[in-house]
């Protein structure tokens, strides 16, 4: 179907308006097309939506817009007040943006994450105190709410201090920096009250989003039917909402690097849930770029981890003497995967930030070689690999409280008989190792 101003118009008028008690019922399906119904269906996880209270249609043919205002049953909110505005993009296709206000009701519990989310319900995000229209009244902010914005678009909202909205769900509006779990880490940012909190939210499951959808199998789904896709039953979230920008001296104080504070929900690496209120620093280490990133997951922290895992490749040890200017020819009996510049490899940084000291309380790095390519010490015999170098530095900045702790680990291999994980610890001084779990023996 070819979309025009009018048979918008008319689909919308003659399909979606019942007059009769002022109901409006939306119905995406006659609209056959793949983005905008998905991203309605992805959102509601249906393709409906009654909205009662309309008294009538705005219709505006110079901007090809149609729009309403009511209220609805959606995101767990009994009688939720929205505006829905229907229009065609500039290749005639048509387009929906749904706005669902979080307005504070006389007596009603104010809203948060939890309210409309049971998955965030006793999480961080539920500390997030998210200003009501009365108090951003108060702040000399008149007519501005808190909302969510259901869009099939992306586009720069102009009248909330210019957030980038997204195609999907949305959550927009100031959030209390004066209370937790922003409040930890206070000194990072500058001295507001209060900043616009822009992003996505995206779920797995029906009930995630409201609890009046019956999370059912459809007609033409068995429920026993193996070939079902579990990982469509994963109820997590995706969360993605950034809350404010600044910059701050990681390294030298003279020298700040900017960090986004956000709101995240994700799997991490492993697949394992990360929730809270995170921050990422970025900056560019060896030639790379590296992200470092930390997750606050409660109110009372005492350090904040900003970890990045890497792996990029460092200069061959003859290379790296020269560069120093240092010449030693015991350099060149290392083995070849040190002589290539692929032998070593830098993996991993951390930086320990205190909440409280406001300091540099440690840092951390970790270096792998030999992954894969065993240096034979006595060829046919010994043999070791996998080497792993890490160290760390507490109170890097305090000459008298500096501590160095340096680990040691590698897999030595004798013969083809044994193999055995051995970590060497300074300045314990502790040896410990065991046989390699990958690699039973049999003793009989």
């Amino acid at each position: 179907m070819k979309f025009t101003y009018s048979s918008l118009s008319n689909l919308i008028k003659g399909q979606f308006y019942v007059a009769d008690q002022s109901k409006v019922e939306l119905n995406v399906q006659p609209f056959e097309t793949d983005t905008l119904s998905d991203t309605f269906y992805q959102v509601f996880y249906r393709y409906n939506l009654e909205v009662f209270g309309v008294d009538q249609i705005d219709e505006d043919e110079a901007r090809e817009r149609l729009s309403f205002s009511g209220t609805a049953q959606v995101f767990n909110l009994a009688t939720a007040r929205i505006h829905a505005e229907f229009g065609l993009d500039d290749t005639q296709e048509p387009t929906f943006l749904i706005t669902v206000f979080l307005e504070q009701t006389l007596g009603a519990k104010p809203w948060t994450f939890g309210s409309s989310f049971p998955q965030l319900a006793n999480t961080v995000f539920e500390e997030v105190e998210v200003l009501n229209q009365i108090q951003l009244a108060e702040l000399n902010m008149p007519n501005i709410h808190p909302v969510l914005l259901v869009s099939s678009y992306d586009y720069t909202d102009d009248t909330r201090a210019n957030v980038a909205v997204k195609s999907g769900l949305n959550f927009c509006g100031f959030v209390n920096l004066n209370k937790p779990p922003f409040e930890q880490f206070r000194w990072i940012y500058p001295n507001i009250p209060t900043v616009p909190a822009c992003g996505t939210l995206s779920f797995t499951s029906p009930t995630a989003v409201q609890n009046q959808v019956e999370n059912e199998t459809t007609p033409d789904e068995d429920p026993d039917d193996e070939t079902i896709d579990p990982s469509a039953q994963v109820n997590h979230p995706a969360i993605l909402i950034k809350v404010f920008e600044t910059s701050f001296g990681l390294f030298n104080p003279d020298k700040p690097i900017p960090i986004d504070c956000v709101m995240v929900s994700k799997l991490d690496p492993l697949g394992l849930p990360q929730l809270g209120v995170g921050l990422t620093a970025d900056f560019e280490l060896g030639g790379e770029e590296v992200k470092l990133e930390a997750i606050l997951w409660g109110s009372d922290m005492g350090i904040l981890h900003l970890e990045a895992d890497m792996d990029i490749p460092l200069p061959d040890p003859i290379e790296l003497a020269e560069k120093l200017g240092v010449h030693n020819t015991f350099l060149s009996e290392f083995p070849d995967p040190f002589q290539d510049g692929t032998g070593v490899h830098l993996t991993r940084v951390s930086f320990g930030i205190g909440l409280r000291s406001k300091k540099l309380l440690q840092a951390e790095m970790q270096l792998e070689a030999l992954e894969d390519h065993p240096w034979d010490i006595i060829p046919d015999h010994i043999s070791i690999d996998a080497i792993t170098f890490s160290i760390l530095v507490t109170n890097p900045f305090a000459e008298n409280e500096r501590e160095v702790f340096i680990t040691l680990g590698g897999k030595i291999a004798v013969s083809d008989a044994l193999l055995v994980d051995l970590w060497y610890k300074i300045p314990s001084q502790v040896i410990y190792g065991g046989l390699d779990p990958l690699s039973p023996r049999d003793l009989v």
